[in-house]
């Protein structure tokens, strides 16, 4: 069995992934199997900008808390 080649994607790829399983509703293993990608590496795209996503509401909540104590 060949090794598969380790394949870079520019971030215009990588936004088209998310969109078609965000706005075509596709799944993860669909969009991959569609795209010969590996999953894991699409669920990773996924999970690292889900973490940035909670990072950036936790920031958020701090700064709303912060300005409503300074309104008082």
């Amino acid at each position: 069995m060949t090794p598969r080649i380790r394949r870079t994607f520019d971030t215009a790829f990588k936004l088209q992934v998310v969109q078609m399983i965000r706005d075509q509703g596709l799944s993860v293993g669909q969009v991959c199997r569609d795209l010969d990608l590996v999953d894991s590496a699409v669920r990773r795209e996924l999970e690292r900008e889900n973490l940035r996503l909670r990072e950036d509401n936790t920031l958020l909540k701090k700064a709303s808390a912060f300005f409503a104590r300074e309104l008082k």
